[in-house]
């Protein structure tokens, strides 16, 4: 990190209630400290601090970059007060904040910003004002300088633009005065304050405005809320509105509900605000004047349309119309009161006819049609257009809204419009909201915006977007095309999109980047590592939705998901759970994206279920091939859930769990086909990863092994696994010894507590079946190779683990279970056997034969183990077998011999039904010997009718020789059986002895 300093100039211009206050001269302030990071990621996010003067409480600016580099995502004040949403402009976006406090000596603000483009980003921090708590203005001079950021591994430079203007009040400030003149200052003039800052930054007309002006300077800014702000807490701090500015209603309009009849196309101010008249100047009543009276009188208020013509009878603005906040009771605005309009009935597309048309002065106006901050609204058959944004909801005291049956981002003709910003704005704490409902005539039909819905900030919950027509035109069958078909950013939780029932669903076609997106669930105050859950995106709901088809459901290119992005960072998906958005479901939408179907990502996104999703076909059966993946998992998730899901023409594959850091994902019950990728891809190497010793190797899910096929009848599939676990077993449509793809799922059976499972099945002969695994910690396999119904399994190869155990655990009354296989089974009291310092280990007293074998079903054998004794005999022998092919007291032993001295010597045996049979001579083991607690190496192998055996010192290389060898064939131990370790003691006068067991594998021989 690096720090400079930009030098201040303040000069204050004193705001006091009830008198104007001149201009002071300048002084120098302290220093403005921004802190900047020298290297940042691409598409991660990163902060830029700004350390501002104590007792700062406002402060207003801009951020000049280059926009297709880099975004500012939000503005967070690190010791309290509110960051106004940032802005965006032609050369960057404007930043404010106010109601700040101070701490550690001054008042830090951080701005978050987000990369996309590799380079050395080039970022402009202009300051314009800042004010204390009062609303006092200072006016900074000198502070404009520019702060590089490495992003990626990038070296072109992107220089940020220059400034052109500063935004200077034209006159001094005089006295506060209201913005919703009702005769008292509330926390409607700071939602008024709060939305001219912002409508003055989105149009360019800073200090060439009045609405908001709170201070009457000229300008429009962040002093001005902070004024607001201060005069609201102090009574004597402004001044009563004139007679003309405010009449007092009678007590009949306060209490009763009206319903305002919109006469006039015009779009001038009520006359007389407050006395239950709805009529401008000329008496006529017009929308905006409606809306002013509706928010004075208490009870739920109608807004009904009587317009000349026929719908839509249009409305052209002349700015932005008023907040809609009324202070108690909410207001019904109808479009369909007027002549000529119809409520959709078309179960496809929407044939409605809006019957108001709401026409904006385009993207540079930066006009919000519909602004609300209160509760209980309808906005209801509204044919918006032209606006840069159509309805906003905003503010915790917004909450039972309903935006039903409108059309947003068209002409009257149902033609596209050029594209805005926003459509539908759910904002900073607004709740339990309902954008869409089932009711054919509630559709709305939303294109041709940056975004058709956008949950933002923490409290933004429980809104329901249900039936809606996204990112197309009006008939269902022509694109409209979004950047994001619903958002959620900063906090939304328990959000409802779609749903099961009947015309529940939503309707999304053609986006550029993905059609639904949870992302960015972090405090922009910390970062992205910050994991208070009130920021967090959680506990949401995606189901049923169609995302990226025609409105009929039907398959077009033209409509997918990821139009424009290459599917390499966050986007190019049909939906996108990112950072610090957890316990989310998706569940049972289609999806077709031009890359990847769904994608989970990111080390704070966890939990979240994806189950019961369509990729890849649409709902009418039509292929919808992807680029990438039907489900890509990435950059650290864990804990998350994919069941169920159908995955059908993705070019890479089913399911990728594509980075080593992926883990805890439980895959289960997924159908794939279509593609010549694999199902499921872990990543650990490319192609299927094969079973390896142990199960020790790194990767996504752990690269756990697949489980293996021993049996595969007609009526039963048998093999092994990890005890505990679950296998799935699937039919499959390659040819045995491929993989995959798994076409119908049969069914799922526990594994026993001896690594075996079965799963009773109704096959034919010839047919193609393969399995996964599933660890209890949801780590899920690959697929196994495949093998064909009623023929022999693919025998496993030489060399692959069948077992191992590393001792790595503390147990008393016998070993548990092995690291990889199943538990451990002892001949001898329980109480002598124990797991503690990396070893297993019993005691053995003169004359007593202990042993412990694992379950394993296995004929042709490699055993290793690594023994040791804690003393030596002084007399007799200490007796240790390595044994193979036991079933009951049937078995091969490698016996080793350890004499007094430490002499050692090698014996093959069989033993059948318990008689001892030796297999040849006796053997010196040369070049080793034993001593007290140093361990030996030993190796067992049985290949049909050939044994072999061997003795080592486990500090020395394997030899390749081997100490004993013999050939038996008889019948009884052909056969499949377990494998374990044995002792003997006999005539050791300074017993007890114990006997220690490490690194014990079983391999295929």
């Amino acid at each position: 990190m690096r720090r400079f300093s930009l030098a201040l100039v303040l000069v204050s211009l004193a705001v006091v209630g009830g008198s104007s206050m001149a201009a002071v001269a300048a002084v120098p302030g302290p220093a403005l400290a921004i802190t900047t990071p020298e290297r940042v990621a691409r598409d991660r996010a990163f902060e830029i601090t700004l350390r501002l003067p104590e007792g700062t409480a406002a402060v207003d600016g801009r951020v000049l970059f280059d926009t297709h580099a880099m975004e500012l995502l939000g503005v967070a004040p690190l010791g309290g007060g509110v960051g106004l949403r940032p802005v965006e402009m032609r050369d960057g976006a404007a930043f404010g904040a106010y109601g700040l406090r101070s701490s550690t000596g001054a008042t830090v603000l951080r701005l978050v910003f987000v990369a996309s483009r590799a380079g050395r980003v080039q970022v402009r921090v202009v300051v314009d004002a800042t004010a204390g708590r009062e609303g006092r203005r200072a006016t900074v001079s000198g502070a404009d300088r520019v702060a590089t950021v490495g992003v990626g591994g990038g070296t072109t430079s992107i220089p940020s633009p220059q400034v052109t203007s500063r935004p200077d009040p034209v006159r001094a400030a005089g006295t506060v005065q209201e913005l919703q003149p009702d005769g008292r200052f509330d926390k409607r003039d700071v939602d008024v304050a709060r939305w001219a800052w912002e409508y003055a930054r989105l149009k360019g007309t800073v200090c060439d405005a009045s609405a908001g002006d709170a201070n009457r300077d000229g300008c429009v800014d962040a002093v001005d809320v902070q004024a607001t702000v201060a005069a609201r807490s102090k009574s004597d701090q402004f001044t009563a509105p004139s007679s003309d500015q405010f009449t007092a209603p009678s007590l009949a309009a306060v209490i009763a509900s009206t319903t305002y009849v919109v006469t006039s196309p015009t779009d001038t101010p009520d006359a007389a605000t407050g006395n239950g008249v709805c009529a401008d100047s000329l008496g006529v009543c017009t929308l905006r004047a409606a809306i002013m009276e509706a928010n004075w009188t208490s009870g739920e208020d109608r807004i009904d349309f009587a317009l000349p013509g026929l719908a839509p009878a249009l409305i052209q603005l002349s700015g932005p119309l008023p907040l809609i906040n009324s202070r108690s009771g909410g207001v019904i605005i109808d479009g369909y009161t007027q002549a000529g309009s119809q409520v959709n009935s078309a179960t496809v597309g929407s044939n409605a006819i809006p019957g108001v048309e709401i026409r904006g002065n385009g993207f540079n106006a930066r006009e919000v049609a519909f602004f609300i901050t209160s509760s209980g609204n309808t906005i209801r058959g509204m044919l918006i257009h032209n606006a840069y944004r159509g309805i906003m909801v905003d503010h915790p005291n917004a909450f039972n809204n309903r935006i039903v049956g409108n059309f947003i981002g068209f002409t009257r003709t149902g033609a596209n419009e050029v594209a805005m910003n926003f459509a539908v704005v759910l904002n900073t704490g607004a709740h339990d909201n309902i954008v869409g409902t089932p009711a054919l005539a509630d559709r709305n039909v939303i294109g041709n915006h940056s975004h058709a819905v956008e949950a933002y900030g923490p409290g933004t919950n429980a809104n329901v977007i249900q039936n809606n027509v996204l990112c197309m035109r009006p008939t269902g069958m022509a694109t409209a095309i979004c950047n994001v078909g619903v958002d959620h950013n900063f906090g939304p939780k328990n959000e409802l999109i779609g749903g099961t029932g009947l015309n529940e669903k939503n309707m999304i076609g053609a986006t550029r980047l993905q059609g639904i997106e949870y992302s960015h669930g972090w405090n922009p105050a910390v970062g992205n590592g910050d994991t208070d859950p009130t920021y967090q995106i959680n506990n949401n709901r995606s189901i049923g939705n169609w995302v990226g088809f025609r409105g009929d459901g039907s398959y077009d290119i033209n409509f997918r998901s990821g139009q424009n992005d290459q599917g390499t960072g966050d986007n190019g998906n049909g939906i996108n759970v990112y950072d610090g958005s957890n316990d989310n479901l998706v569940e049972g939408n289609y999806i077709a994206s031009r890359f990847d179907g769904i994608q989970v990502m990111s080390q704070n996104a966890q939990r979240n279920t994806v189950r019961n999703n369509i990729i890849g076909e649409s709902p009418l059966g039509q292929a919808a091939p992807l680029t990438g993946w039907g489900l890509k998992i990435r950059n650290g998730t864990r804990f998350d859930t994919l069941q169920g899901n159908i995955i059908r023409n993705a070019a890479l594959g089913g399911i990728g769990l594509i980075q080593p850091n992926v883990l805890n994902i439980r895959i289960s019950r997924n159908i794939v086909t279509g593609t010549n990728g694999p199902a499921i891809d872990l990543y650990g190497i490319p192609g299927p990863d094969p079973n390896d010793a142990g199960d020790g190797d790194t990767g996504a899910n752990n690269v756990l092994n697949t489980p293996v096929f021993t049996s595969a009848t007609t009526s039963v599939i048998s093999g092994t696994a990890v005890a505990g676990g679950t296998v799935e077993v699937f039919r499959a449509s390659r040819p045995a010894g491929q993989f995959g793809l798994p076409t119908e799922f049969l069914g799922g059976a526990t594994v026993a507590a001896n690594g075996t499972w079965s799963l009773p099945v109704t096959l034919t002969n010839g047919a193609i079946v393969t399995a996964l695994q599933i660890r209890s910690n949801d780590d899920t396999s690959e697929l196994a190779a495949n093998v064909a119904v009623g023929q022999a399994p693919s025998s496993p190869a030489p060399g692959d683990l069948l077992l191992r155990d590393d001792f790595q655990r503390t147990t008393s009354g016998g070993w548990g279970t092995a690291s990889q296989g199943g538990p451990w089974f002892h001949t001898g009291p329980l109480a002598d056997f124990s797991v503690a310092g990396g070893v297993g280990r019993f005691q053995m007293a003169n004359g007593q034969t202990k042993g412990s074998t694992q379950a394993l079903d296995v004929a042709p054998v490699s055993i290793t183990g690594q023994v040791t004794v804690d003393r030596l005999p002084d007399a007799g022998n200490v007796y240790l077998y390595l044994v193979a092919r036991a079933d009951g007291q049937t078995r091969y032993d490698a016996q080793l011999r350890i004499a007094p001295g430490g002499s050692l010597f090698g014996r093959l045996r069989r033993v059948e039904n318990g008689a001892v049979t030796t297999l040849g001579p006796e053997v010196a083991v040369s070049g080793t010997s034993a001593s007290a607690g140093v361990p030996l190496r030993l190796r067992f192998e049985a290949v049909g009718s050939d044994l072999r055996f061997r003795v080592w010192a486990a500090s020395a290389p394997e030899p390749a020789g081997w100490d004993v060898t013999a050939v038996d064939s008889t019948p009884d131990l052909q056969d499949a059986g377990d494998a374990g370790l044995r002792s003997y003691i006999a005539g050791v006068p300074n017993g007890p002895v114990t006997v220690t067991l490490d690194d014990f594998e079983v391999r295929r021989g």
